[in-house]
């Protein structure tokens, strides 16, 4: 999987930020507009501009509410970048911490004698798993713990965690995006795909610590 950061580059060692072609500086020199052709459009021009002006209006009627390509790019490659960290926390449930699995066994527990339901209860163990688990040990602690020798990573890093760390929030306290559709729709198809797993992970944590409490009090 590639690694993207807010610069939109992909090598991170080698990146460069390239101009967009919108505000590239040409180096030819200038143009004889004397010998410059005015080109003869043809239909599939005209009606290429048309639906270009179209989807101009509609965005300024919107209330200006346009997000330039290079940010949903950006934003993009993020929920790649999320989406495989989820499905590795997903599939590495030996891996968390037994502290932290007694530590949802008690949450459970005391959500079911309080009669909160699951998605209370979801929802604290998210916000724990998340904020004080994965959210310090990887995002806020990066260099204690390799991640910035691990991944050469550059000086904007901590922009591009901080929105991971937001992200993961969302997905794993089940919220629904209120989102720029235009740029979040992989989000929200995100949240759909993975909301039945999430459930499924958090039960198979409070089983296995479930199960683990009841041998240890044998």
């Amino acid at each position: 999987m590639r690694n993207h950061f807010i610069d939109g580059s992909s090598d991170r060692r080698n990146a460069k930020v390239e101009p967009s072609s919108s505000t590239a500086i040409s180096r030819k020199s200038p143009l004889d507009m004397n010998k410059v052709k005015t080109p003869i459009k043809d239909d599939k021009s005209m009606r290429s501009e048309a639906k270009t002006a179209t989807t101009a209006q509609k965005s300024q009627n919107s209330g200006n509410s346009y997000i330039p390509g290079n940010v949903v790019s950006v934003v993009r490659y993020i929920v790649d970048t999320v989406e495989a960290i989820t499905e590795s926390i997903c599939n590495k449930i030996p891996s968390i911490p037994l502290a932290i699995k007694h530590f949802i066994r008690a949450i459970y527990d005391h959500g079911r004698a309080n009669n909160h339901d699951d998605l209370y209860t979801f929802n604290q163990i998210a916000k724990y798993l998340i904020d004080e688990w994965l959210g310090k040990v990887a995002f806020e602690e990066m260099v204690e713990n390799g991640f910035c020798k691990v991944y050469q990573i550059q000086s904007n890093a901590h922009q591009n965690f901080k929105l991971m760390k937001i992200v993961l929030i969302k997905i794993f306290r089940l919220d629904d995006f209120e989102f720029e559709e235009q740029v979040l729709f992989p989000l929200n198809q995100l949240y759909d795909k993975k909301k039945a797993d999430i459930l499924k992970f958090y039960k198979t944590l409070v089983d296995s610590a479930s199960e683990k409490h009841s041998k240890s009090s044998q």
